[in-house]
């Protein structure tokens, strides 16, 4: 049976994106699972539960070298392995590679995925930005990150929770929350 690394875009994780502004380069969760070759679809549905042995690496390099290596050893009921709290600081083509480790199976060809982080760019550039579980956070903070200067955001828990109040999403409140701050902060950091 050949398998194959599918990413996941499900209530809390997100597709990467082929490019994004630097401001929103920050993924609270980024999901993986692993199919039968030809199952389609960015979700769990299908996934295979590869065992207690069994684990994902997750690499990301850029014109630097390697920036993050990070082995994540349980997936989730549905099969899906999580990756957590990315932040970006520097612009470029970044290059994500997600492996296998289960010395039970046939080896599984590795998922290379790329994204170009671009410092001078607006989220209308990139239709992906714009869906998605975390796009309606990206247009809340957008207009007050795109004037010159950028407004700072209210960073007190109260601040956060009554600008969330104001928008409609799926996420869970900590999330949200974390999501916000890191593109607010971000932004801070760039200015």
């Amino acid at each position: 049976m050949a398998l194959e690394i599918v990413a996941v875009q499900d209530k809390w994780a997100e597709l990467l994106p082929p490019k994004i502004p630097l401001r929103y380069a920050f993924f609270r969760y980024l999901g993986f699972c692993i199919k039968k070759l030809g199952v389609g679809g960015h979700t769990s549905t299908g996934a295979q539960k590869l065992g207690l042995r069994a684990a994902i690496w997750f690499r990301v390099s850029s014109s630097k070298g390697l920036i993050l290596e990070q082995c994540v050893r349980s997936a989730f009921s549905d099969g899906t392995y999580y990756v957590q709290d990315l932040a970006f600081q520097d612009e470029g083509l970044h290059t994500f590679t997600v492996s296998v480790e289960a010395p039970t199976l046939a080896p599984i060809a590795p998922l290379v995925l790329t994204m170009s982080i671009h410092h001078f760019m607006r989220i209308e550039d990139e239709p992906m930005l714009l869906k998605g579980p975390y796009a309606p956070l990206r247009r809340l903070v957008n207009p007050r990150l795109c004037t010159d200067p950028p407004q700072a955001l209210d960073g007190s828990d109260d601040g956060i929770v009554r600008e969330l109040k104001t928008i409609k999403h799926g996420l869970r409140a900590c999330d949200a929350k974390i999501h916000v701050v890191n593109c607010a902060h971000l932004t801070t950091e760039m200015y």
